[in-house]
């Protein structure tokens, strides 16, 4: 009966340490960061390119980059200092519903069980093209995240 008491004991325990831990959010890098390393990388892949990009093409490249989002678009989140790629459900004021790939292997699949969740706007990091599917058995590869995983992770 004791040892019985003991184990709920270490069991409730370890339930609240996990609250605790799962409370506590790992810092993600800044928007201007982002920019700046990606405007590092793009400058670098620009010296390859003959003409130059206009600048109205780079401003609106950047919007799309940094977060003007709608409904049924593709983007990618940050959840607890990992990056996601997702398909924003529905839009609000201070951020979006977005249901988002679990990583299979070096791909994204889209759950069995649909993982949605509302993430802030500061969460939301970018809009992104859409997942291109690679076989039948749904996996899908998303280029653009690849940065986010090797460059930012916390």
């Amino acid at each position: 009966m004791r040892i019985r008491k003991e184990k709920k004991e270490a069991k409730m325990q370890e339930q609240e340490e996990n609250k605790l831990k799962m409370g506590k959010r790992k810092r993600q890098p800044s928007k201007k960061k982002i920019t700046e390393i990606l405007a590092a990388e793009t400058s670098s892949e620009e010296s390859d390119v003959d003409a130059p990009a206009s600048e109205e093409e780079e401003n609106s490249s950047d919007e799309m980059a940094l977060g003007n989002f709608s409904e049924n678009s593709y983007v990618i989140v940050c959840y607890e200092g990992e990056y996601f790629p997702g398909l924003v459900i529905s839009k609000k004021d201070n951020g979006a519903d977005v249901k988002v790939m679990t990583m299979s292997g070096s791909d994204w699949k889209w759950p069995a069980k649909e993982d949605k969740l509302f993430y802030e706007n500061e969460d939301i990091v970018r809009n992104m093209e859409p997942p291109v599917l690679k076989n039948a058995r749904g996996l899908y590869s998303v280029p653009e995240i690849k940065f986010y995983r090797k460059h930012l992770a916390v």
